[in-house]
Formats: structure tokens, C-alpha cells, sequence
């Protein structure tokens, strides 16, 4: 094998590795892409489990707070204290602090879900970036492994117009 043969062989041999890298990062950037899906999957149960769990306290708390009512209302009417007043008073700002309580957990658990769930789009989203970075490169590696054919054949044609005119040169002298 002869110079310019050489450098068309070396032009294949880069193009064929960059073409293989490419594809090694397409690859790479699908199995980011699944582990993202894996990970938006997971964080999105996690919410759906968080909302539930919340759901439970929530409905928990609720009957807490009206079996203590009923208790309280009973022990004032055992009392003989009547509907009104002071009692009644009690009752309402007690009735008010559950509702309140009640509010902040819902509040709060609403807060956990909804970061589970951004979490699941972040993961999403990254995934469907490191698919694109992965496609992107494999593209790249095409387009670079068609350059260095292209640089190679150049390369050859040059060679083999130079061992021409050293032969057209020799023959004559």
C-alpha cells in the first residue's frame, strides 16, 4: 500500500471511530433518558402516595378533633351549663384552631406532593436533554466522519497527482 492509500485507509479508520463514539453517545444518552423516566416515575408515586398519606391525616385529624367536640359538649351539658356563653365561646375558638389545623397539615402535604412533582418533570426533562446530547453527538460523528472521508479522498487525489507527475517526471529526464 502505497502513500496516498495509506492516507485514505487513516481517513476511514478516524471516520469509522468517530461514527462509533457517536453512537456510543447516542446510546449513553438513551439509558440517561431511561433512568430519568425511571426516576420521574418514582417521584411521581412518591406524590401520589404523599397526597393520599396527607388525604388520611387530614380525614384522621377531622375526627379527632369532633370526637373531642362531642366530648366537650357532653361534659358541659352533664355540667348543666347550657348552649351559650362562655362555653359556647370555647367551643367555636376550638372548632376554629382544628379547621386551622387541619388547613396546615392539608397545606403542608400539599407543598410535599407538589415537590414530588416537579421533581418528576425535572427528571423528565433531563432525560429528554440527554437523549438530545446523545442524538446530537451520534449526528455530529456522522458529519465529522463524512469531513474525514472527504479530507482523505482529497488527500489521496493529491497523492496520487504527485506520484503521477514524479513518474511523469522520471520517465522524461
Amino acid at each position: 500500500m502505497a502513500g496516498p492509500e495509506l492516507l485514505l485507509a487513516a481517513a476511514a479508520v478516524s471516520a469509522a471511530a468517530g461514527v462509533m463514539g457517536g453512537v456510543a453517545a447516542n446510546s449513553q444518552g438513551k439509558a440517561a433518558q431511561a433512568a430519568a423516566d425511571q426516576e420521574a416515575e418514582q417521584a411521581a408515586e412518591a406524590a401520589g402516595i404523599r397526597q393520599a398519606q396527607n388525604s388520611r391525616q387530614e380525614e384522621a385529624l377531622r375526627r379527632d378533633q369532633a370526637r373531642e367536640a362531642a366530648i366537650d359538649r357532653a361534659g358541659a351539658a352533664e355540667s348543666g351549663q347550657g348552649p351559650g356563653g362562655t362555653a359556647l365561646e370555647l367551643f367555636k375558638l376550638r372548632a376554629i384552631a382544628g379547621e386551622r389545623d387541619a388547613l396546615a397539615l392539608r397545606y403542608s402535604g400539599e407543598l410535599e406532593a407538589l415537590g414530588f412533582k416537579r421533581q418528576s418533570q425535572n427528571s423528565l426533562y433531563r432525560g429528554k436533554v440527554a437523549a438530545a446530547a446523545g442524538r446530537n453527538e451520534m449526528i455530529g460523528s456522522f458529519i465529522g466522519a463524512g469531513a474525514t472521508m472527504l479530507g482523505g479522498f482529497g488527500d489521496y487525489k493529491v497523492g496520487k497527482q504527485q506520484e503521477a507527475a514524479a513518474l511523469a517526471g522520471g520517465a522524461g529526464g
